[in-house]
This record gives C-alpha cells, structure tokens and sequence, in this order.
C-alpha cells in the first residue's frame, strides 16, 4: 500500500512538472513573439507598416500580460514575484512611451533626440523581457540558480 501511495505521488509530481515546463514554453514563446514585434517595429519606415506592426505588438503584449500573470500567481518565492511584477510594470508604461516616441520618430525622421528616445524606449522593454525570461528560466528543472539582475 505505502509503495503504491509513494508510486502515484512520483507519477503526479511527474505530471506536474512536466505541465509547469509547458507553461513555461508557452511564456517564453509568447516574450519570443513580442520580441520579434519589437524588431519590426524598430524597423517601419511609414505610419502604415507602423500601424500594422503595432496592431501586432499590441495583441502579443496582452497574451504576454496575461501569462505572465499567471506565471506570478504561481511563484512562491516573493523575490520572483516583485521581480515579474516590476517588468510587466515597465512593458505597460513602456507600450505607450513607445506609441509615442515611435510616431515622433516617424514624424520627424531626422530628429537624433526623437530616435534616442525610441531607442531608449526599445531597451527599456528589452531589459524587462529579459528578466521575465531569467526569473521564469531560474525556475526550470536543470537551471543553476542563478541571481540575475537586471536594472531599468
């Protein structure tokens, strides 16, 4: 009885490792989708490849929102938690800087302080995109773990 108890507890522990590690491809899939989103946008040269390209960009930032929300219900550690909280603070606040430094950008073309800003802008959402990545990947079977800083 007592090793059939401890066999289906492995079994289950199995399953839900095996559930988390999928969670977890699909938020990296998700960070990837909207990294590629920003690449295309840093790239647009008119307001109607830019229009599309943010459309783009907008629908993958809510399914990013949305799993890493749920990814940060799901952590134990509050360290993680506050970190996942405080990148998904800076994509919010950074989606509309980037409309807007975008369109300045697209308006005055030859602006060196309309670029630095957007490029700014770009790195600031790069830099919290990596921390999900690193705080999501420390929680992964076979990763050392490893303190990742990264500073906005």
């Amino acid at each position: 009885m007592v090793s059939a108890a401890r066999a289906l507890l492995a079994s289950v522990t199995r399953v839900l490792l095996l559930a988390d590690m999928v969670v977890v491809r699909q938020l990296l899939l998700a960070k990837d989708k909207v990294a590629r989103s920003l690449d295309r946008l840093e790239s647009v040269s008119n307001f109607a490849e830019f229009v599309r390209a943010f459309t783009e960009f907008g629908g993958g930032m809510v399914e990013l929102a949305r799993l890493t929300a749920e990814r940060r219900a799901d952590l134990r550690d509050e360290r993680r938690r506050a970190q996942v909280a405080a990148a998904r603070n800076v994509l919010e606040r950074s989606t509309l800087m980037l409309l807007t430094s975008s369109k300045t950008c697209l308006r005055h073309p030859g602006s060196a302080s309309a670029r630095e800003n957007r490029d700014t802008v770009f790195c600031q959402m790069r830099r919290a995109m990596d921390l999900i990545h690193y705080v999501v990947r420390d929680g992964l079977p076979g990763h050392e773990e490893q303190s990742h800083e990264v500073v906005f």
